[in-house]
């Protein structure tokens, strides 16, 4: 890919490996922020977990982290 590529991911997940793009990602599911708990149906809670080892493992490969509030950007720092 030339340099000035971009990789948007809009499901909140970045990629779990680096790739040659710049890398954004989208996130707006306040569950994926460390810290932040709510009482889920047990399904529900065991998905969003693996989300959030998923996120865990693929933030450190985004470039970027996009947010759609200020609370939000305070949440994942």
């Amino acid at each position: 890919m030339p340099s000035g590529d971009r990789l948007l991911c809009f499901n909140g997940l970045p990629p779990l490996r680096r790739t040659s793009a710049r890398t954004v990602a989208f996130v707006q599911a306040r569950y994926l922020c460390p810290g932040e708990r709510v009482d889920y149906p047990v399904r529900a809670a065991v998905r969003h977990a693996f989300e959030r080892t998923l996120f865990g493992l693929g933030v450190r490969h985004a470039d970027e982290l996009w947010v759609p509030t200020p609370t939000m950007a305070q949440t994942l720092t």
